[in-house]
């Protein structure tokens, strides 16, 4: 594709996006830029071109923005000039470690300013993140041990049971085939205070409805067991698996020298399955500090801050308020977190398995 060019001279009021739309899907349209790209970039230039009218309504005489679009070479690039100052809507830094240093200030032509570690500082101070962090550590903590205990307990079973093994596989793997949405939708109406199932099977056996999702007593503890419910498939999957790979060899040596079934599972059974729990542990500890979808659809981080969540905080910080370089900071500070409960496994698990 050879390089080419138009240039849009004046844009400065909000009739002239429409028009100038026009002439840059026309232009794209004959050079035959796929219909996918010219969408996301549309949305970007008509964002920063209303972001600059915005702005500068109440200014002195208009405000004289030129727009030049250049294809060539499979790329597709706006220049903006406002007042004599270049800029390229879609040439905003992505939310990485440079731009954790960097605060990006929105209105008119939005700019990238360095404010060192004054992202990080801020961190200390915000009281969300703090709700946050204690959260997702009791979150993490309840939710992947119960998965992983209750895995382990079925796949146990499953192992000793001869009839019927496919039909209990099957329906222990179901909710983890369902995607996130639907589990929240699913129990959002389950835990209703109104009409919900599960406050109508309690009233039926004479106790009183709760507000499950609402009461600050309840809703975290709501959402771990609706996460418990949703991934408790997975940890058995990986245990099934292991306790299948296991030698027999071993089970009747222990047989032979008149070991209880508790002496098997403690002195055979869990040093053996030692590497899949903790690679288990490992996966669902990294993925219990990303929960987001789970929160997001039953509680949206209420009542309060009673669910408040680190990815929700994130979430919050970085597309609510538009604080992309704070969200960038709180990112990082939230990989780095996982990143040394991860070590500190690992570190138990050769210390546990160190031969004494």
């Amino acid at each position: 594709m050879e390089r080419d060019s138009l240039t849009i001279d004046v844009v400065n009021t909000f009739e002239d996006i429409p028009h100038a739309n026009k002439r840059i899907s026309a232009f794209c349209s004959e050079r035959k830029v796929p219909a996918k790209l010219l969408n996301r970039f549309s949305l970007s230039l008509d964002e920063v071109l209303t972001n600059i009218i915005t702005h500068s309504i109440g200014d002195k005489g208009d405000r004289e923005i030129a727009v030049r679009i250049d294809i060539g070479g499979g790329f597709l690039r706006a220049t903006v000039s406002d007042d004599g100052k270049p800029f390229d809507p879609l040439s905003q830094p992505e939310p990485d470690i440079h731009a954790s240093i960097e605060e990006r200030k929105v209105g008119g032509l939005p700019t990238w300013t360095p404010v060192g570690v004054a992202n990080y500082n801020e961190l200390a101070h915000d009281e969300l993140l703090r709700a946050g962090l204690l959260n997702t550590l009791v979150f993490a903590i309840f939710a992947v041990g119960g998965q992983m205990l209750l895995g382990f307990v079925l796949a146990l079973l499953c192992c000793r049971v001869t009839r019927g093994r496919i039909l209990y596989r099957t329906i222990f793997i179901l909710p983890i085939l369902i995607p996130g949405i639907v589990v929240g939708a699913i129990w959002k109406l389950l835990l209703n205070f109104d009409f919900g199932l599960v406050n109508q099977l309690i009233e039926l056996v004479g106790f009183d409805s709760m507000n499950w999702l609402g009461a600050k007593e309840t809703a975290l503890a709501s959402v771990i067991f609706v996460d418990i419910w949703h991934w408790t498939p997975f940890c058995f999957l990986l245990f099934l698996a292991g306790l299948e790979s296991l030698p027999q060899d071993v089970y009747e040596a222990a047989k032979i020298d008149g070991a209880t079934i508790w002496q098997e599972l403690r002195y055979v059974t869990l040093p053996m399955m030692l590497p899949t729990i903790m690679v288990t542990f490992a996966f669902r500890l990294v993925t219990a500090f990303k929960v987001f979808d789970e929160v997001y659809l039953l509680t949206g981080g209420g009542p309060g801050t009673s669910t408040e969540v680190l990815s929700f905080t994130l979430y919050q910080r970085f597309f609510r308020q538009d604080r992309t370089g704070y969200g960038a900071s709180m990112s990082i500070f939230i990989i780095f977190v996982v990143c040394i409960l991860l070590v500190m496994a690992l570190s138990a698990r050769r210390r546990v398995s160190a031969p004494t």
